[in-house]
């Protein structure tokens, strides 16, 4: 009987440990939700068990915000810069940008929400790993800061799990 109790008793610190932790502020990059909160235009996060994706949309009005701003805090955060990319007319200049399945993203999922044809494209490692769905293809790199209008408009967009 007294082993029973120890295994519930475990049981439930665990369930609750999960339960804390899935409610709290350190959710896949979530701390970018407070970085000049003010300017915040459109923001989203869908995490779920298995993935999850968070897309943050700052507007520049005022000139208040450079690219600089991003980086450091980013760096601050232990999103490691790995490369920046060049979109020309919605087309992902040439690179030498090692991991594909990183360049995939960016081809599918974020040039075609861009809503202008030539932006800056930073890449991180974000410490999450992103896998291709039904696949082995795995990326670091799944960290993305998107510098847009003459910046203007600022988006950071985390894709992790499968």
């Amino acid at each position: 009987m007294r082993k029973i109790n120890k295994i519930i008793t475990l049981f439930l610190l665990a369930f609750l440990t999960l339960i804390l932790n899935s409610c709290s502020k350190f959710t896949p990059s979530g701390f970018w939700k407070n970085f000049h909160a003010e300017l915040i235009e459109k923001k989203s996060s869908d995490q779920g068990p298995y993935g999850g994706t968070r897309e943050i949309e700052w507007k520049n009005t005022d000139g208040k915000l450079r690219n600089i701003d991003f980086l450091k805090f980013a760096n601050k955060k232990d999103w490691k810069l790995i490369d920046s990319l060049n979109i020309q007319n919605k087309t992902l200049e040439k690179n030498n940008f090692k991991n594909l399945y990183s360049v995939e993203i960016i081809e599918n999922e974020i040039v075609p929400k861009l809503s202008t044809n030539n932006s800056t494209i930073y890449v991180f490692e974000t410490g999450w790993i992103r896998v291709k769905p039904g696949n082995n293809n795995e990326t670091e790199q799944n960290g993305f800061f998107i510098s847009e209008s003459n910046n203007q408009k600022f988006k950071i967009i985390h894709n992790w799990g499968e």
